[in-house]
């Protein structure tokens, strides 16, 4: 008998679809100084053999105070990324999330983010061929306002028929760019955002700080730390964020009208404030002061308070600004226009010299060089009848200190200032 064995060969294929894994591979950012940073980001995708082609992927920027960063497009975004074999992928942000393959039934990238300006996509318009079934790296550049903690890659659009329009979370990476969202926003760390604007006929208010909830029947105070210019000068503007009145209501407009802005030195916050030089500049009609006789390119802290009844706020912006020196030649015996700061409680205030330089007569246009020079300022005595002044002039000759002797005359409001109407001062101190 022959016996014959038969085999029987029983073969179990188990498919296994897999999602396009992805890493971050490295990631530098600049700071632009008006609430934007520029982020350069190196990232690969990991296409692999099984899981279909690449259709391209999503960068979703995130932190955690509840305002989310925004995508700008100037400066742009990093277009589109090119292939040597198959169309680009093109970059699309907000509503236009979607673009790249239309209606077709794979496209999972307006499913996932559309309508979201916090995300940038790189979306093919090929369903067949998308980018590839290779694994590619390639750089980006996006530039965003706000403030960013964490990037997130999202590398699964593909063509697989497993692919689904939620995607595979495990095959999302997230890289932590180390930058810190959470604003104390008050003395002790004064980094509520500010920014700063060239025209201010024309303020961009870019720089906003969202409020917890919308405030309503409440003082809501903000510390922010900004610069003066080059020539000692600042002027600032801000702008509130009303969600449920509009600018013409009352209570908005009594907001508009009470705030208040008061600057302080750098080590001096809630201590001493600096007058402003104008009260408003005319560029608001509520609020605009503007500061002179600063020190030039120096730190210093701008404290906002607004006080608000029924009307919802949710934010603020504040936009400074560099207003020019004025040209002055000041004063006559009978109109005394001059600048004049004060008064201040006693010598030391008045010493300092953000004090008593925050009224400067600018002459810089215009400089003393004849061998005298007179202006005239009208000032009021205490309720005790007494006055105290101290003079400073900025020397600009080139053999500084040049030699300049200082005479300060009192006469009575209304006379001729001549030398028999002169009130003699009980006290002189030269320094």
């Amino acid at each position: 008998m022959n016996r014959i064995l038969f085999l029987f060969l029983i073969f179990i294929n188990t498919v296994s679809y897999a999602c396009h894994n992805c890493t971050i591979d490295n990631v530098s950012y600049i700071y632009n100084g008006n609430n934007t940073t520029t982020f350069t980001i190196d990232l690969t995708v990991d296409v692999g053999s099984l899981d279909g082609k690449s259709y391209g992927f999503a960068l979703i920027f995130e932190n955690t105070i509840g305002v989310p960063p925004v995508v700008l497009s100037s400066p742009a975004y990093t277009p589109f990324l090119t292939h040597s074999t198959w169309n680009n992928l093109t970059a699309y942000t907000g509503a236009a999330i979607g673009t790249g393959l239309g209606t077709d039934p794979a496209n999972f990238f307006d499913d996932r983010y559309g309508n979201r300006t916090d995300v940038l996509t790189y979306e093919t318009d090929d369903d067949w061929f998308g980018f590839g079934s290779v694994d590619y790296s390639r750089q980006v550049e996006v530039t965003l306002s706000g403030c960013v903690e964490s990037i997130i890659l999202d590398g699964d659009f593909r063509s697989s028929l497993s692919a689904t329009a939620a995607g595979e979370a495990a095959c999302r990476v997230t890289y932590y760019t180390g930058i810190a969202c959470a604003s104390n926003c008050d003395c002790s760390s004064p980094d509520c955002s500010a920014d700063l604007t060239a025209d201010p006929s024309s303020p961009t208010f870019n720089s906003c700080e969202s409020w917890t909830g919308d405030e309503t029947n409440s003082t809501v105070t903000s510390y922010h730390t900004i610069t003066s210019s080059p020539d000692g000068t600042l002027g600032i503007l801000q702008q509130l964020q009303p969600t449920s009145c509009a600018l013409t209501d009352a209570d908005m407009q009594s907001a508009l009208t009470n705030r208040t802005a008061t600057l302080y030195a750098l080590s001096d916050c809630d201590g001493t404030p600096i007058a402003p030089s104008t009260s408003n500049a005319g560029n608001s009609s509520t609020l605009n002061p503007e500061w002179a006789g600063l020190l030039p390119n120096t730190q210093y802290i701008i404290k906002l308070e607004v006080d608000l009844l029924s009307c919802d706020i949710s934010g603020s912006c504040l936009d400074y600004y560099y207003p020019p020196l004025a040209v002055t030649g000041c004063g006559t015996c009978s109109s005394p226009s001059c600048l004049i700061a004060g008064p201040y409680n006693d010598y030391n205030d008045a010493l300092t010299f953000s004090n008593h330089c925050s009224q400067m007569n600018d002459l810089s246009l215009n400089p003393i060089t004849a061998s005298s020079y007179t202006s005239y300022h009208a000032i009021t005595s205490s309720s005790t009848g007494t006055i105290g002044m101290i003079i400073s002039v900025q020397e600009g000759g080139p053999t500084n200190p040049c030699g300049v002797t200082k005479i300060a005359k009192l006469y009575p409001l209304g006379t001729n200032c001549s030398s028999a109407s002169a009130i003699s001062a009980t006290t002189t101190t030269w320094e």
